[in-house]
């Protein structure tokens, strides 16, 4: 009987090479003790190794978790490691959707052809939860304690970094749950605090947890800690949690726990969730715990969060809400979206919001967008929001766009305008507006216009304007325009330019 349990004890002492580096492993030879019973078991073997480094000791539990989301770290381009932590503790490999060993060339691409397609095309498929399996690790150090926690599932690799690990084993979430507790109480330190935090929140939230993590965003503790536990009660779609969030995020007299509460209620699926944050949007009584709200109702598509954000818009006291829920509204995937930021480029009462809203728009590639800024351009009273809707233009990569500043730069009844449609022209790597700056510089008119366009061809892209502007030092009727196309050719390290100055010294 002796013979039988020594050699078990001996086999699960092994080494095994992960990253060129030698890892020992030793397993608990029981994995049905209790954790606790195999933590201690695991700190004695921990203590009876000579290596400055310390150890790693883990176990595992048991989760469910996205089909395509993991906790850990991928090494390489492709997710199909070797020497898994599957692999390496089991003995067992995995086979992955994308191992394309003795595969011919034309099969890996049909087969990374249809998994591009189902990616795209298939979010339930996405969405789908399995139950996969991820390990808890504990650095000890050689006096025994804990320096810091890492997590990954055994679907990925672990860089174990010199240290042998011991294993102890899979445990049930209950016991994993209770155990963590227990070992938060005995340490002192905010990082050692914050990853047993982080380690608890992992698991499935059910009572225990959501008190756990409840008490330490609400405890005495370092702010970071306290952020860490609020963060993960987001992750618990729970009713209860959420009240807590909410309070911390109205009521808590630390800045960063407030916006982390408001990113937990974001995170949250429940439909009251949507609800606190309108609440949270109108009536924080932070500025900052508004802002947030705000930010983060523009990251769905509701349609309450839409009204609310217009209505924010117009009668938030602070203008730094009311920009922040122009750029919340640009921020959503909605028709109706797309019309409100209209509406507010064009008629709300705050020059503020009107200017972001322009400026938003002009981020789309949206006809009516265009549409809405020239008319804002040619026609609005305030010619700061006429300079920030030729900006606007500016930035739509469309060629209906170029022909916009073009109308301007041709025709726009205001100089300051018109001044703004040909600067903006000389960014554009195009010959379309190439061709309208220099027509701007020998049409009849205003000589700074012309000036201005003499500039804005010595902007263009990849030095463009260089054929254009010795054209213009040799042949335009006006000698001072002749001398600033010149000037600007002098500014250039172009070869032609150079020979050009030359040929008119000559």
């Amino acid at each position: 009987m002796n013979h039988i349990i020594i050699s078990i004890l001996l086999a699960i002492n092994i080494t095994m090479s992960v990253f060129g580096i030698d890892t020992k492993i030793i397993k608990h030879p029981n994995p049905d003790v209790k954790l606790e019973a195999r933590w201690k078991w695991a700190e004695k073997e921990a203590s009876k190794l000579n290596n400055n480094e310390g150890a790693w000791i883990a176990y595992s539990i048991e989760k469910m978790m996205g089909i395509n989301s993991f906790t850990g770290t991928f090494y390489g381009n492709n997710f199909n490691p070797k020497n898994s932590l599957h692999e390496l503790i089991y003995g067992k490999k995995i086979k992955y959707a994308n191992d394309h060993e003795g595969l011919s060339d034309a099969e890996i691409i049909r087969r990374e052809a249809r998994k591009a397609l189902s990616d795209m095309n298939n979010d339930i498929e996405n969405k789908r939860k399995v139950l996969k399996e991820l390990a808890i690790f504990f650095h000890i150090d050689r006096k025994g304690k804990i320096q810091n926690i890492k997590m990954s599932n055994t679907e990925l690799q672990f860089k174990f970094e010199g240290r042998p690990l011991i294993w102890c084993g899979k445990a049930e979430q209950k016991e994993s749950v209770s155990f963590l507790m227990d070992l938060f109480k005995g340490v002192r330190s905010n990082d050692s605090q914050e990853d047993l935090v982080r380690a608890i929140g992992v698991h499935t939230p059910n009572k225990q947890v959501i008190q756990f993590l409840t008490k330490i965003a609400q405890g005495q503790y370092a702010t970071n800690v306290r952020e860490d536990a609020t963060f993960w009660l987001g992750q618990t779609d729970d009713p209860g949690a959420l009240k807590v969030v909410t309070k911390l995020a109205r009521d808590d007299k630390s800045e960063d726990v407030r916006d982390k509460a408001v990113f937990a209620v974001s995170q949250m699926e429940l439909k009251e969730a949507t609800d606190v944050l309108i609440d949270l949007a109108y009536d924080a009584p932070h500025v900052h715990v508004r802002e947030k709200a705000v930010f983060w109702m523009g990251q769905g598509n509701d349609p309450r969060a839409l009204k609310t954000l217009i209505g924010i818009t117009q009668n938030d006291p602070s203008g730094d809400v009311r920009e922040k829920a122009v750029f919340a509204i640009s921020q959503m995937n909605m028709e109706a979206a797309s019309t409100a930021l209209i509406d507010l480029a064009c008629k709300s009462k705050y020059i503020n919001v009107r200017e972001k809203a322009v400026f938003w728009l002009g981020q789309t590639k949206n006809p009516a967008a265009l549409k809405t800024l020239m008319n804002i351009a040619k026609n609005d009273k305030y010619i700061e929001i006429r300079e920030k809707a030729v900006f606007g233009i500016s930035q739509m990569e469309t060629n209906d766009a170029v022909d916009a500043l073009i109308d301007l730069a041709y025709n726009s009844t205001n100089n300051t305008v018109k001044k703004k449609a040909i600067f903006w022209l000389g960014q554009k790597a195009s010959n379309k507006a190439a061709n309208a700056l220099n027509t701007v510089v020998y049409a009849k008119g205003d000589m700074a216009i012309k000036e201005q366009a003499v500039f804005a061809i010595s902007q263009l892209p990849k030095n463009e304007g260089i054929p254009k502007l010795i054209e213009i030092s040799k042949s335009h009727p006006n000698i001072k325009i002749r001398k600033k196309a010149i000037f600007w050719l002098g500014q250039s390290d172009d070869r032609r330019a150079v020979d050009a100055i030359v040929s008119l010294i000559k």
